[in-house]
């Protein structure tokens, strides 16, 4: 028993690895073309991995170097991922902070990795998310604007904390895509707030809903394949 409990603990722990190690990946090249590739970084919700957007990937214009990025944080042993724990107590939504920063660090060096390996077009840089992978969207987004051309967040949130630049004028040219539906029981007050948010900031934001739950549709996934 006490041996069982042991492994319990192991599989149901993350890695101890630093904030400069990237994290695994799943790639789809960009067909050939003449110049450097835009890019699209994907990050999967809670409970999931770097194969959910399987069916979207094959729906994205082939232009364009996709890479779905695993979550550090692994539970259920081990057979599922998530960026941060959270827990809801009366309402209010708690996050843990030290997880969030550490996934963004490795999400970063993620991004630089597949820079020196395959070389993209840094002006065109894209990141997205589902759920939880949406909300660590729109942290690096309103922390890093500088990186990104454009994101996007599925079914998504502001984040519980998040950091802004001293110039908002930063954000004028990062372009932001929202989408919600309107059966989903997160409801879509989150993403509204989200918008509002990005308007104030001066981005280029754009916000579509869809008849579904918590997932998303060949309608969402239209507006994100390019």
């Amino acid at each position: 028993m006490l041996c069982f409990l042991a492994l319990f603990f192991v599989i149901t722990q993350p890695c101890a690895k630093g904030n400069n190690e990237p994290l695994q990946y799943k790639i789809r090249l960009h067909r050939d073309m003449v110049g450097k590739p835009p890019v699209l970084f994907l990050l999967h919700g809670y409970g999931n991995n770097k194969n959910q957007f399987k069916d979207a990937i094959e729906m994205i214009d082939d232009r364009f170097l996709v890479i779905s990025i695993e979550a550090p944080y692994t539970f259920m042993l081990g057979v599922l991922n998530r960026w941060y724990e959270f827990d809801i107590i009366d309402g209010d939504t708690t996050s843990n902070q030290t997880q969030i920063e550490h996934s963004k660090q490795r999400i970063f060096a993620t991004i630089n990795t597949i820079k020196e390996k395959h070389n993209y077009d840094i002006t065109r840089v894209f990141i997205g998310g589902f759920s939880q992978g949406g909300i660590m969207a729109f942290n690096l987004a309103l922390s890093h604007p500088e990186y990104f051309a454009g994101i996007f967040a599925h079914s998504a949130r502001i984040p519980v904390k998040y950091s802004l630049r001293s110039a908002e004028d930063d954000y004028e040219d990062l372009n932001v895509l929202i989408l919600h539906g309107t059966e989903d029981t997160f409801n879509t007050k989150w993403s509204k707030q989200a918008k509002t948010l990005f308007d104030r900031l001066g981005a280029n934001t754009k916000y579509f809903e869809d008849t579904i739950g918590h997932e998303m549709s060949k309608k969402t996934i239209s507006k994100i394949k390019g």
